[in-house]
Order: C-alpha cells, then structure tokens, then sequence
C-alpha cells in the first residue's frame, strides 16, 4: 500500500511538466523494495510498517525537495496556486505525506486502528474475487448508468474506480466490521487520490448527486456509499 502510494507521487511528476529536469526519478530509489506478490509488502503489518518508516521519510523528504526545486516554490504554495496541476500535485504528496507521518507514529489514533485491522482489511481485499467482483459491478453499473449518452473518459476512470473502492469498502465492513472500514476510508482520503488523482470536480460533482440516486442502493448499502463519497448530506 505505502509503495503504491509512494509511487503515485513520484509518477505525477510527470504531469507537473514546469521542468525538463523535474524527475523524482532518485526518490523512488531510496524508497525500501517491494515484492509485489508478498500481501505483507502491499498491506504491510504493523511490525513490516515500524521497519520501512525510516526509508520512506526518506523518501518522502526527497519527493518534497524534488517537487519544491522544480515549482521554484514549496508545496504550501503551490496549494494555492493558480495552476490546478500544481494544486492537484501538492494536494496528493502533502496529503499522502501526513498521512504516512501519523502512520509511523505508534501514538496516533489511524496508528492504532491500523494495527487493530490491517490484517483483517488485508486478507479481504486480497481475496481472489474481491476486486475482480468489485470491477465487473462498477463497469456494468457505469455503463448502464451512461446508456446512450456518450462517454467521458476522465469520468469514467472517476466514478469506477470510486465506485470500486466502495465496493471493497462494503466488503471489509462485512468481513471486519465499522472500524476497518472507517480506517481503509481514512486511508484513501487522506491520499486525496480520487479528488486530485483521478476525478474532475465535475466528475465528483456527478458522484455525489446523480450517480448516487441512480444507484437507488438499500439505505445500509446506501450508507457505504455516501461515507466512501465523502457526501456533506446524509440520509437519517
């Protein structure tokens, strides 16, 4: 989780396009290695996350410093710039930035809740047809959704892809109960993945009042859904 994290930073430096030699290229390097079919690199326990920390502050100090020399200005900044690259850059790395810090940090609440149910939320999103699941109802709601109409891609990308962590997010509430949902929610928004990474505003506009009422979801379902979406209205 924490590389693919990790290297979502590092890859949106190429969408910053400020500077031919903006690479964080040297960051990913001091990044710990990842086995890519060990569930314990991916989802890593508490005792694996105590011993990458180090690294990837590291890492991510190095990201921050990359970032901050190729903008010509610090992240602070360029959060309130006129440039929504750079807002959706630094909106990303801070984000996913804090969250890692309070992570690493064995006082903090999303510390704790993390140890209490990684290894529960880990097994069930690594499950052999969770995701599979997951996607096939996301793309075949989406496409039923937009029938006739013609598609956006962006959007597409947008509302799938949120509407299959929802979906997972149902699953580990099922499997793990309310406080591992509520962690891998917190998780996700921490990164602000969906708001800067993947969605439009339009497209989370969308999310949240069309897409959700075509859904027509039973109110538990519904519910999942609405918290996933991070809508300000809730149903009583």
């Amino acid at each position: 989780m924490w590389k693919s994290i990790l290297i979502l930073c590092i890859s949106f430096s190429g969408c910053l396009a400020i500077l031919e030699t903006c690479s964080a290229d040297r960051c990913q390097k001091l990044a710990p290695p990842v086995d890519m079919e060990n569930p314990d690199h991916l989802f890593p326990s508490v005792e694996r996350l105590e011993a990458v920390c180090p690294a990837i502050r590291v890492a991510f100090d190095c990201i921050l410093e990359e970032f901050s020399k190729c903008a010509d200005q610090d992240l602070d900044e360029m959060a309130t710039s006129d440039n929504e690259t750079l807002v959706a850059a630094s909106g990303i790395i801070l984000g996913t930035k804090n969250l890692m810090d309070d992570l690493c940090d064995s006082t903090t609440q999303i510390h704790k809740a993390y140890a209490r149910n990684i290894g529960c939320i880990r097994d069930t999103m690594m499950a052999p047809m969770t995701m599979p699941l997951c996607a096939f109802e996301a793309k075949g709601l989406y496409g039923t959704y937009k029938f006739g109409e013609e598609e956006d891609e962006r959007e597409h990308h947008c509302i799938v892809a949120a509407h299959v962590f929802a979906c997972i997010s149902g699953d580990v509430l099922e499997q793990c109960g309310e406080e591992a949902r509520a962690t891998l929610v917190e998780l996700l928004k921490r990164t602000k993945v969906l708001k800067y990474g993947v969605c439009t505003p339009q497209s989370i506009l969308d999310l949240k009042t069309k897409y959700i009422e075509f859904l027509a979801l039973e109110s538990e379902r519904r519910i999942i859904f609405e918290k996933v979406f991070d809508m300000k209205k809730r149903r009583k």
